[in-house]
């Protein structure tokens, strides 16, 4: 777990991926070495994860979003989800306790054939069992208090600006490339590798960057900042009273998001709380308490894979063997 200084780093890191250690550091009111030295540490110990993505590819215009819910193989669930992340259409991927053993989201262009996409790529996976796949309506991105923000480091409101394939083109691919796996790489190692001037370079990405063509997104281990239970409540709610569950459960600290599915269970919230103390406070005086709530279902998050198109660097050095989840559920075809 972080200490303070750690986490005020990790907290301006998550407003600005690129945000200097000066500038970090006179926020937070340490020396810039030591913001310097303290940030460095966090990334190389792979506690943190910036990285430069294309909005458009990351979101594509008209898409919808698609929950899968996977049953594996006995032994095959690591193998299958670090399969389904590295899919470049996957935006989560986790192994979970429940009925089934892998969830993961894919964001679908609406030109896409989502048959082969479920039948002839996921299916065919001689790991997969069985997959239960949800179309999601809505999606509310809440996140009250995890990180806090601070509004120093709050970026002026842009204009509104739609993102169309012909604002990329070579060159901005390319630098995209360099800045993906390390968002905070420099602009000088960055035309270095591509033959550039820094100039170039720099000019490119604020343009991006300013015409939201591009974005600086951080990973964060939550377990990092002392949030040590992750899980999946998956509600089936009456639809009269389902904007007003969202609308409480948006309010409520440690749901991070809430997701509006066509189908049952009609409403699934990722929580993200530090102790199992806090799971019963939850259950009790906040999911007790919602109207229409039929039913409650429960999944642990085990390893989380992928967050926001993003690899988890944390479990990329994971024992290759896998181990079996549910050694005593027999195998289905």
């Amino acid at each position: 777990m972080l200490d303070a200084i750690d986490t005020q780093i990790v907290e301006c890191l998550q407003v600005d991926g690129r945000a200097s250690w000066t500038q970090i550091a006179r926020q937070i009111g340490v020396p810039t070495s030591t913001a310097f030295r303290r940030g460095t540490a966090l990334l190389e110990g792979n506690a943190i994860l910036i990285a430069t993505l294309p909005t458009l590819e990351t979101y594509p215009e008209e898409s919808r979003v698609y929950e899968l819910r996977v049953r594996c193989r006995r032994g095959a669930i690591r193998s299958v989800a670090r399969r389904l992340a590295d899919r470049p259409d996957s935006r989560w991927v986790a192994a979970v306790t429940g009925e089934f053993d892998v969830s993961a989201e894919l964001v679908v262009p609406q030109s896409a054939d989502l048959g082969e996409i479920i039948i002839d790529q996921i299916q065919s996976d001689p790991d997969i069992l069985a997959v239960d796949t949800t179309m999601v309506l809505a999606e509310h991105i809440v996140a009250n208090d995890w990180p806090q923000r601070f509004p120093a480091y709050e970026q002026p409101p842009q204009p509104d600006h739609a993102c169309s394939p012909d604002h990329f083109d070579a060159t901005d691919r390319a630098i995209l490339a360099e800045l993906s796996e390390d968002g905070r790489r420099s602009y000088a190692a960055v035309a270095a590798a591509l033959d550039l001037s820094e100039n170039t370079v720099r000019r490119r990405c604020t343009e991006m960057f300013q015409r939201r063509c591009a974005r600086v997104a951080t990973l964060v281990r939550p377990h990092s900042l002392g949030y040590n239970e992750e899980l999946l409540i998956r509600l089936d709610v009456e639809p009269r009273h389902a904007d007003a569950v969202v609308e409480t459960l948006a309010h409520q600290n440690g749901v991070h998001h809430i997701a509006s599915n066509f189908g049952a269970p009609s409403l699934v919230a990722e929580l993200m709380l530090k102790s199992h103390h806090d799971i019963r406070t939850f259950v009790q005086d906040v999911i007790a308490k919602l109207p229409g709530v039929s039913r409650m279902s429960v999944e642990i998050e085990l390893v989380v894979y992928k967050r926001g198109f993003l690899r988890c660097p944390w479990v990329r050095d994971e024992a290759p063997g896998d181990f079996n989840l549910r050694a005593a559920r027999p195998e289905a075809v």
